[in-house]
């Protein structure tokens, strides 16, 4: 009997839990009115929104950044006018953003790291094919200079060489809309890459003047490699030389960044998405 009588009162309980729920659901009504519940969720939206755009724009400058010297030193014309392009979309979304317009900022930030994919696949490919010609045409040098520290930086550049493919594999096979982590992995394949040549860079030196590096203490420094490449490379090798070598220190073969030149003069006149965030600012 006392188990019977336990089961009917907690089925009794059951049966009273929706009431209970629908009589808790009018009180939280009547204390929270419906505008007051729609704006908390409106402000969620928007903090939301704000932070997504936040992170992309932040992202954007550390995916220009790695790009800026290589399409200074290495890109051709057509990849010049997709970075001017991608570098104009990053601006118009900061416009949207200092507007708390971050659904619109989002779009033109996602519009840059479209372009900036494009850009990283094709010149990580041609640098790859351009840094291995490179080393592959100087091992011998390299080997036959019978110095132990040339080849081991030989050794290096092509380490270098296999991490930045492997990273960029990786990104190649990503889903297409993970843009944000795309990028990241191909940031990482050309800082990579760029290591690779400067290695590939000591070790051609350390074969042409092992006795010029030996009298440097600590690490090498930029002029002081760009100094033994002016003074000891022969005249076929030197101009490449020198450019790997800026490159490799994320230099600019003409003292100015490109994203500082599209900055310092946009050309946003008659640019379509400047147009239309001028017709919403109004």
């Amino acid at each position: 009997m006392i188990d019977n009588r336990k089961t009917n009162f907690t089925q009794k309980k059951r049966q009273q839990n929706p009431v209970r729920m629908v009589l808790l659901f009018l009180i939280i009504s009547c204390l929270c009115p419906a505008t007051t519940l729609s704006q908390k969720a409106s402000s969620s939206i928007v903090a939301g929104e704000q932070k997504k755009a936040e992170k992309g724009l932040h992202d954007n400058r550390l995916f220009i950044y790695y790009l800026d010297s290589t399409i200074v030193n290495c890109a051709n014309s057509e990849e010049n006018a997709i970075f001017s392009e991608a570098v104009k979309h990053d601006l118009v979304a900061q416009f949207y953003y200092l507007r708390f317009s971050f659904t619109d900022s989002f779009r033109e930030i996602r519009n840059a790291q479209e372009l900036l994919i494009s850009l990283y696949m094709r010149l990580i490919d041609s640098e790859h094919k351009n840094t291995e010609k490179f080393l592959n045409s100087h091992a011998s040098l390299v080997i036959n200079s019978s110095q132990q520290k040339s080849e081991a930086y030989l050794r290096l550049a092509y380490r270098n060489l296999a991490e930045s493919a492997r990273e960029k594999n990786m990104a190649d096979h990503y889903k297409k809309t993970l843009y944000s982590l795309r990028l990241h992995k191909y940031v990482r394949s050309m800082i990579a890459l760029k290591e690779a040549k400067r290695y590939g860079v000591i070790a051609c030196l350390q074969s042409i003047a092992p006795e010029r590096l030996r009298t440097i203490e600590g690490n090498y420094t930029f002029d002081q490699l760009k100094k033994i490449i002016d003074e000891n490379a022969a005249d076929n090798d030197k101009e490449m030389l020198l450019l790997m070598h800026l490159d490799s220190y994320y230099m600019f073969k003409d003292n100015e960044s490109a994203h500082a030149r599209i900055w310092g003069d946009p050309q946003l006149d008659g640019y379509q998405p400047y147009i239309e965030y001028l017709e919403k600012s109004e």
